[in-house]
């Protein structure tokens, strides 16, 4: 360099100087100066030159010294040999940009040019002097041509450490400091690993996103890679939690953290863990972290522990050994923990279901001071609690009352975790919940889909109806479609426990259930059928949709979700083939099904009338093995369900039970010893050892029966024929205390019970009129009917009841199956009510009676109504209501003659001849459905059949009313035991016997005369359970008189009269063995009489003639 010479080199860009450092001599010399830089030498210490560097202050300007600097001194080197001064100016162009480049020849930035070893440490005291992020970017740019590398970073730190970063996340100067940052280290060796580290560091810190920074960051760690240490690689992994990288590059890093996972501190171990965890990324670095961590573990922090134990949990990566060892360390040193690593603890345990007990404990202890927790750490706490069933009674008071003190403060996750934890462990309070209730309707605007679910999952949890809640819930789950899968089937699961029925929501619920049905994981899938069912809605799409599902999802189900969907279907009266497959999936693994689960699936596959074979088997082997150790309810379920699927084994197995149920009836629930009991009759099964049992505890237990239990116990004593009269007075009374509580469909169960039995208490008669008359908008068709139907068979002629009965009727005739019509008009006409169902109202039931598909039975009974004489004056001209009454009548009776009649006199008439089998007779009585033809038609069927004597003697007649009402005493509901026949005959053979009876009353007997039976039984083949009714037994005695002397091949000669009397109107089975008898003996003249009971006692009339 030339000592006499001074080279100054001056730089602009833009012309922009402050005038303060500038003299009007050197202002126009300055001003010429072009756009870069140039060197100007002078000599003499006197130059303006030389006076005007001396005006700057040493801040402003970088001396070098005697000696111009090494080459690559600074980040950029010098841009000529023997340039002592650079000279810049004071103030950037008017646009402030940092990236103002003065030395364009050289393409460096003199800002980065160090003066000396002690400048870098200079401005990175300045630099610490400053705390705002706005006075760090400020700083930075005034001062940036000054930074070195250096002190770049440190102005990054700063700012990432400030507190308000957040609000200079969009300042371009931050961005211009990290291009200049990330220039520096991807230009020049000088940058270390350690600074790519912090730059990268502070990315994350500040979440900063720019595609150029994160591009050229990224070449730089990969450029480098092999030379970061642990730490620095785990300061750039942490710093992808905020800012994800590439695939490619978070793939390196992991690669090379890997390979230095032994050296790595627990800091390293804890940051790496803790990115992963916020990326999703499970990988098997995971397995080595945790050996490392076990083995360092005395090293860590209470924090580092902490998010360890957050990270794993949060990956759902289960390593008990590690968690094992962090509780173990929390366990002993928990006072050292602050609460939001106590709560983090507890809450990553939780997640992955590791539980220790001097864990919780430790826990509970430093809870303590639970009230200056953060609203997180209260929440994290009690959820992690109650995920581990760890009810700790001490915690959740305390953490109650924090709610209720800090509710405002909690943000809808927290609220929505609080509820769910409280009701996980049974601990939701009334009071709590509308403390939080009133919160949550608040923020109702904020909740996620996942909030609305798990507050509506603690609502059905707890069993709490809080309706202004719920109603909110619903409406926003109406408006929302981001419901996953759990979501949907919790909100549905959640109705069905408190039985929301809210039709928008669960319209919403079914549509996205469709939408989302091919990524419903098995339980979801079962646990949404089930609600559905027990909702009794029944969604046709969404219901098509699970269960085409169904297949690919069978063997995923285990016992409890198989047996959800089939009681989902069940409720719902869904029925799919693809129930025969999980019939056959649920029969091959029976055994793991616990009992609850295996009484509920028989009960559906009842319900829905699926018979497979090979189920029905293996159900009846599996209650055989585990019959001993089923609880009541299960025993009462499983009796229903196999009640239903009928077939012997089903009867079999329902035996065996009822000796099982017998020796535990003590353990019976009122509604467990209904429910059994209505089985049983529904399978008209009578085990009079059990039922015995059953009517004794009921006794006992009366007063805790509900309205139903009392019903079905009625219902099923009636069905099998138990007259038990100390049960049904104690039912009587019971009814009359509780008569406000009974249903319509009770009220007239009950009734029904009585009337079949032949039980009349007349209190409580009256009590249920009162009781219908106030309910009798309610009425079903059923209930009209069996109302009806039990006034009639106990006659009680109560036309204040009778008449709104009627009009009740005629409202719903168009709803009523033909039993009912049947019934009805049956039941009226027998009180007296008859003249009042001419006209329009029998014109209604016979249209709409033949609409239905009315059995046989139904058919003769109302025909037989329609064919009655009207009780008015026959010269009183008919009126047109009357003319319409009759034109149904008619098109009712043409039915009848057309579909029952005349087919049935066809065969009786080929019986009678012998062309016709009496197996054939039954067959077509038992397919047409039909018991006798009626009080009507069975004088027309004995007339056809040449039964009825055109001339009777009324005489004989008489005799037999007489001698039947002495034998019966008092009239008493037609049954087998109350009806009784009355023969005579007299018959002569042409070999000279004589057999005379000359008068005698026949009763039902429980058997005959073994003899007898085998002998001529034969020839008087009844209907089944037909064989001992009173007719049979006196036509068998008269066939017996015959024989008693005779082959039975002579029999055929008899000739004679045989006149049978019957206390009420024959039965099929009875003009069968009438015709077998006379098929038998062609010349014998069998004459019959009969009454109706319903109306007559042995002749003498039931009622007086007006009601």
């Amino acid at each position: 360099m030339n000592a006499d010479c001074v080279h100054v080199v001056l730089t602009n860009r833009g012309n922009v100087f402050d005038s303060k450092y500038v003299s009007g001599i050197m202002q126009d010399r300055l001003l010429s100066i072009a756009s870069g830089f140039r060197e100007e030498s002078f000599k003499e210490p006197g130059d303006d030159f030389a006076e005007f560097l001396s005006t700057l202050p040493n801040k402003e300007w970088i001396p070098f010294g005697d000696e111009a600097p090494a080459p690559r001194q600074g980040v950029f080197g010098a841009p000529s040999d023997n340039v002592l001064f650079y000279l810049k100016p004071c103030q950037m162009p008017v646009c402030g940009s940092l990236s103002w480049r003065a030395d364009p020849h050289h393409e460096k930035e003199l800002a980065f040019l160090k003066k000396d070893s002690q400048h870098e440490v200079r401005i990175n005291k300045q630099l610490s002097t400053l705390w705002s992020a706005r006075e760090l970017l400020a700083f930075a740019e005034s001062r940036s041509a000054e930074f070195d590398i250096a002190n770049v970073i440190t102005n990054l730190h700063r700012v990432a450490k400030s507190a308000d970063r957040w609000q200079v996340k969009r300042d371009p100067r931050l961005k211009d400091l990290f291009q200049r940052a990330v220039e520096a280290v991807t230009s020049h060796d000088r940058a270390s690993v350690r600074d790519i580290a912090k730059i990268q560091w502070a990315i994350g810190r500040l979440q900063f996103r720019d595609v150029a920074v994160e591009a050229g960051m990224a070449d730089a760690i990969l450029s480098r890679l092999h030379q970061f240490e642990p730490q620095g690689l785990s300061n750039i992994i942490w710093s992808f939690g905020f800012v994800p990288p590439s695939a490619q590059l978070l793939q390196g890093l992991l690669d090379a953290f890997s390979a230095k996972v032994v050296e790595s501190d627990p800091q390293a171990l804890s940051n790496v863990v803790w990115s992963l965890a916020r990326l999703s990324c499970r990988t098997p670095l995971l397995h080595s972290v945790s050996r490392v961590a076990v083995a360092k573990l005395d090293a860590f922090d209470p924090q580092g522990l902490a998010n360890i134990a957050w990270s794993f949990a949060t990956l759902q990566h289960s390593d008990p050994t590690l968690f094992s060892r962090i509780c173990e360390a929390f366990s002993f040193g928990g006072a050292a923990w602050e609460p939001q690593n106590v709560s983090n603890l507890i809450w990553s345990c939780a997640k992955i279901q590791f539980s220790s007990e001097p864990m919780l404990d430790t826990a509970v202890g430093e809870a303590s001071t639970i009230d200056s927790w953060s609203c997180q750490g209260v929440a994290n706490l009690l959820w992690g609690f109650a995920k581990l069933a760890s009810a700790k009674a001490d915690l959740f008071d305390k953490g109650a009352q924090v709610v209720k003190q800090k509710l405002r403060r909690f943000s809808p996750q927290n609220s929505a975790s609080l509820l769910w934890a409280f009701a996980k462990l049974s601990l939701l309070t009334r009071d709590l919940l509308d403390a939080v209730a009133s919160d949550v309707m608040l923020k109702q605007a904020e909740f996620s889909p996942q909030h609305a679910s798990s507050v509506m999952w603690a609502c059905g949890t707890s069993g709490h109806y809080h309706a202004k809640l719920l109603t909110v819930l619903s409406k926003k789950a109406s408006e929302m479609s981001e419901f996953n899968c759990q979501d949907l089937s919790n909100f549905a699961w959640s109705c069905a426990k408190l039985l929301w029925a809210d039709a928008p929501l669960l319209e919403a619920l079914a549509a996205d259930v469709c939408e989302k049905t091919p990524s419903f994981p098995a339980q979801n899938l079962a646990m949404t059928v089930w609600s559905f069912g027990c909702l009794s809605l029944r969604k046709e799409p969404m219901m098509v949709a699970l269960m085409g599902h169904l297949p690919s999802l069978l063997g995923e189900l285990g016992p409890q979700g198989l047996a959800n969907v089939a009681m989902g279907c069940a409720k719902q009266v869904f029925k799919s083939q693809v129930l025969e497959d999980l019939a056959a999936a649920a029969a091959a693994n029976m055994r793991s099904f616990s009992n609850q689960e295996f009484s509920m699936l028989l009960w559906s596959m009842a319900k829905l009338a699926l018979k497979s074979t090979d189920f029905i088997q293996e159900s009846v082997a599996e209650t055989k093995a585990r019959r001993e150790v089923l609880n009541p309810q299960d025993l009462a379920v499983l009796s229903w369900a196999f009640a239903h699927l009928e077939g012997s084994e089903s009867h079999e197995i329902l035996d065996a039970l009822a000796w099982e149920m017998t020796k535990n009836v003590i353990e019976f629930s009122p509604q467990d010893l209904s429910n059994i009991s209505w089985a049983y009759a529904a399978a008209c099964l009578e085990n009079a050892v059990m039922m015995s049992a059953i009517s004794m505890e009921a006794l006992r237990k009366m007063g805790s029966f509900q309205a139903q239990d009392l019903s079905n116990l009625c219902w099923a004593f009636a069905k099998l024929g138990l007259t038990d009269e100390g049960l049904f007075d104690a039912l009587a009374t019971a009814v009359q205390e509780r008569i406000e509580t009974l249903l319509p469909q009770n009220l007239s169960m009950v009734a029904w019970s009585f009337a079949k039995l032949g039980l009349l208490n007349e209190d409580m008669m009256a009590a249920i009129a009162r009781e219908v008359l106030r309910k009798i908008e309610d009425l079903d068709g059923q209930a009209t009917a069996n109302l009806v139907w039990a006034w009639a068979v106990l006659g009680l002629r109560h036309s204040w009841l009778l008449e709104p009965l009627m009009r009740r009727a005629s409202v719903l005739m168009a709803s009523l199956n033909g039993l009912e019509i049947a019934n009805v008009a049956w039941g009226l006409s027998l009180l007296g009510l008859g003249p009042k169902l001419r006209g329009p109202w029998l014109q209604h039931a016979a249209g709409c009676f033949l609409e239905t598909s009315a059995s046989g039975a139904s058919w003769v009974d109302f025909a037989n109504v329609c064919k009655e004489p009207m009780e008015a004056d026959p010269k009183s001209p008919k009126s047109p209501e009357s003319s319409g009454g009759e034109m149904a009548a008619e098109l009712v009776e043409g039915r009848l003659r057309e579909r029952l009649l005349e087919p049935v006199l066809e065969t009786l008439l080929g019986l009678q001849r012998a062309e016709v089998s009496a197996e054939n007779f039954e067959s077509q009585a038992t397919k047409l459905g039909l018991r006798s033809l009626g009080p009507t038609y069975s004088v027309e069927a004995l007339q056809a059949l040449g039964f009825l004597d055109s001339a009777p003697d009324h005489g004989w007649v008489r005799e037999a009313r007489w001698q039947c009402r002495s034998v019966l005493r008092e009239w008493q509901i037609p049954g087998v035991h109350s009806i009784v026949a009355y023969a005579k005959w007299k018959v002569l053979h042409p070999s000279g016997v004589e057999c005379v009876l000359p008068g005698r009353v026949f009763v039902s007997e429980p058997q005959t005369q073994e003899s007898l039976e085998e002998e001529l039984g034969t020839w008087l083949k009844p209907f089944a359970a037909c064989g001992r009714f009173a007719e049979r037994m006196a036509l068998l005695a008269l066939l017996h008189s015959m024989s008693s002397t005779l082959d039975k091949q002579q029999l055929a000669d008899f000739e004679g009269h045989v006149k049978v009397y019957l206390s009420h109107v024959p039965s099929l089975c009875t003009l069968g063995m009438l015709c077998q008898l006379l098929g038998r003996c062609p010349r014998l003249s069998v004459r019959v009489a009969f009454d109706d009971a319903w109306r007559s006692f042995c002749g003498l009339p039931r009622f007086d003639s007006h009601p």
